[in-house]
C-alpha cells in the first residue's frame, strides 16, 4: 500500500499522470472479484494495496485499470513468441502451439470510476469494457478527452424488419416503446404506437462495421443537466439500460436516477377494447403471436389464452395454440387492426 502511494505521489510531483494496469484475470475468473451489475464489483478478498485509495478524488492524477479477461501473462508471452520468430528463431511445437492456442484471446479491461469505503471492497467502472487495442490507443493517442453527457446514449436494439422498414425497441415516447426507422409503413392508427427515428429530434442512425443501429439521447437530456456536464460512471440494469448516472458539479460528485419503463408488458395488459386482432412480439423469444379475440374473454372463458404462433411477422401458423407465456411482461405490440379501422 505504502510503496503505491510513494510512487503515485512522487510521479504526481514531477507533474504526470500516473496510470496502473493490473492484471486480475485469475482473481475474475474464480469469483474473488465478482461482479453485482453490469458496471458494479466487489471484492471477496480486497487488495490492500488499494486501502484508502478513493477513484473519484485521484482521477485527475492516478488511474487504475483491472484486466479482467486473458492474463497479462499470456499476451506477454505470445508476443515474445511471435517476436522471436520474426527475428528468425526456430520455434518449438510447443511453442507454435501455444501461439495458435491463443491466436484468437481477446484481453478485456475495466477502468475504475468510482471506489467506496476505506478498504476498497466495492468499485464502480465507467461503464465500458476497453479491448486491448482501445486500451493501448487510449493510452498512446492521450486521447483522455472527459466524457460528458452529450456522449451518451441508449441503444435501440432493432426487434423486427418489415418490407422497407426496421423496428427498434427503447423509444421512451412512444406508446409502446417501439421506434422504426422511417415512417413508410405505419399506418395510421400505430402513430402514437411506433415512432419514426427519422422525424425525432432525439434518434441518431450510426454504423458499425457496416452494421446500421439506432441511438437515442431523450432519457439523457430530460435530466436537464447541461450537455457538458462531466460523466464519471453510470449505473446500468441488469438488460444494459442506464439506471442513474455519476456527474460532476463544482468538483463534487453527484448522481441523477433517469426516467425508466418496462420495456415490456403482457399480452393482456397490451390488448386495447377496440382492437379486432392484434399482433405481438416477444422480446425475450423472438416470438410473433397474432391474437383475434380479446385475451381477457379468453381467460374468463378458457382460462388460458390462444392465438396464432410464428417465428416471422406476419406469417402465422394456421394452428390456434395456446400462448402460455401471456402474461410475462416480455411482449410489444407491434401491429393491430381497430373496429374503427377503414
Amino acid at each position: 500500500m505504502e510503496e503505491f502511494q510513494e510512487r503515485n505521489a512522487f510521479y504526481n510531483s514531477l507533474g504526470y499522470k500516473v496510470i496502473w494496469v493490473f492484471d486480475f484475470a485469475e482473481k475474475y475468473e474464480d469469483l474473488r472479484i465478482k461482479k453485482i451489475s453490469c458496471n458494479k464489483y466487489k471484492w471477496s478478498t480486497p487488495l490492500k494495496t488499494f486501502f484508502g485509495f478513493n477513484a473519484f478524488v485521484q482521477k485527475e492524477n492516478v488511474e487504475l485499470f483491472f484486466q479482467i479477461e486473458q492474463k497479462a501473462s499470456v499476451n506477454a508471452k505470445r508476443s515474445k513468441l511471435i517476436e522471436s520468430k520474426e527475428n528468425g528463431n526456430e520455434l518449438s511445437k510447443r511453442e507454435i502451439d501455444y501461439i495458435k492456442e491463443h491466436e484468437f484471446d481477446t484481453g478485456k479491461l475495466i477502468r475504475v470510476a468510482l471506489s467506496t469505503g476505506d478498504d476498497f471492497d466495492k468499485f464502480a467502472t465507467d461503464g465500458h469494457i476497453y479491448s486491448i487495442d482501445e486500451f493501448v490507443s487510449l493510452i498512446t493517442s492521450g486521447a483522455h478527452r472527459k466524457r460528458v453527457l452529450a456522449d451518451l446514449f441508449d441503444y435501440l436494439p432493432p426487434v423486427y424488419t418489415g418490407n422497407r422498414t426496421c423496428y427498434c425497441l427503447g423509444c421512451p415516447d412512444s406508446i409502446t416503446h417501439i421506434c422504426s426507422n422511417n415512417s413508410i409503413d405505419i399506418k395510421a392508427n400505430l402513430q402514437d404506437e411506433i415512432i419514426p427515428c427519422n422525424t425525432c429530434e432525439y434518434g441518431v442512425q450510426t454504423s458499425l462495421d457496416d452494421d446500421t443501429f439506432y441511438v437515442c439521447n431523450k432519457r439523457f437530456i430530460d435530466t436537464r443537466l447541461p450537455l457538458n456536464t462531466e460523466i464519471m460512471s453510470v449505473d446500468k440494469n441488469d438488460d444494459g439500460s442506464v439506471a442513474a448516472i455519476w456527474y460532476v458539479d463544482n468538483g463534487a460528485l453527484k448522481s441523477a436516477r433517469l426516467n425508466e419503463f418496462k420495456a415490456g408488458k403482457s399480452i393482456v395488459e397490451l390488448w386495447h377494447s377496440k382492437y379486432e386482432l392484434a399482433d405481438f412480439l416477444n422480446i425475450k423469444t423472438k416470438e410473433f403471436v397474432r391474437i383475434k379475440d380479446n385475451p381477457r374473454n379468453q381467460l374468463s372463458k378458457y382460462r388460458k389464452v390462444y392465438g396464432y404462433v410464428s417465428s416471422k411477422p406476419f406469417d402465422m401458423h394456421p394452428k390456434n395454440c395456446e400462448i402460455a407465456d401471456y402474461s410475462n411482461p416480455d411482449w410489444v405490440c407491434i401491429n393491430n387492426k381497430s373496429i374503427d379501422d377503414d
